[in-house]
């Protein structure tokens, strides 16, 4: 009996000792969400040109190009896996069942190997960005010296009030 309450014990404990805070914090985003012309036609968004369309419309036509790319890929990726569900749903052997198996697995390994590339091409890209940041210090200095100028208007023109 003794042990038993030892382990009610034990277990309560631990669900006091859980960090249910989010690891993320949100304030760290821009809040933009980015969809294309097919999305937000089906979502319902204004796509034309003019003050009520949606600030996606901002974007160059090389982003807008590679949107479009994404949504082809993923949308023939979730088609091909969802033949492959049906597949694996409509096996009559098991043999064809370990047939579709490993074909999805090798699919989701392919995946995972061109995420690691993309993920390590992107962290390349970006050490090279950092690395020529430091050469571009005229234009920050200049950007900042424009901010100092705008600050010291707006103080001047609040002691005129």
């Amino acid at each position: 009996m003794a042990g038993m309450a030892t382990l009610v014990v034990a277990g309560s404990t631990c669900f006091g000792q859980t960090n249910l805070t989010p690891t993320v914090k949100t304030t760290d985003r821009a809040g933009r969400i980015v969809v294309s012309d097919q999305q937000a036609t089906e979502l319902g968004l204004n796509v034309s040109a003019g003050p009520a369309s949606i600030d996606r419309q901002n974007l160059t036509p090389a982003v807008k190009d590679r949107l479009q790319r994404f949504e082809l890929s993923r949308d023939a990726y979730l088609r091909e896996q969802e033949q492959l569900k049906k597949r694996l749903d409509g096996a009559a052997t098991e043999a064809e069942r370990e047939r579709v198996r490993v074909l999805i697995k090798s699919k989701r390994e392919e995946w995972l190997r061109r995420m690691q590339e993309l993920r390590s091409e992107a962290k390349d890209r970006i050490a090279e960005l950092r690395r020529q940041l430091p050469s571009r210090t005229e234009v920050l200095d200049a950007a900042r010296e424009n901010a100092r100028d705008a600050i010291s208007e707006i103080r001047r023109r609040r002691g005129q009030d």
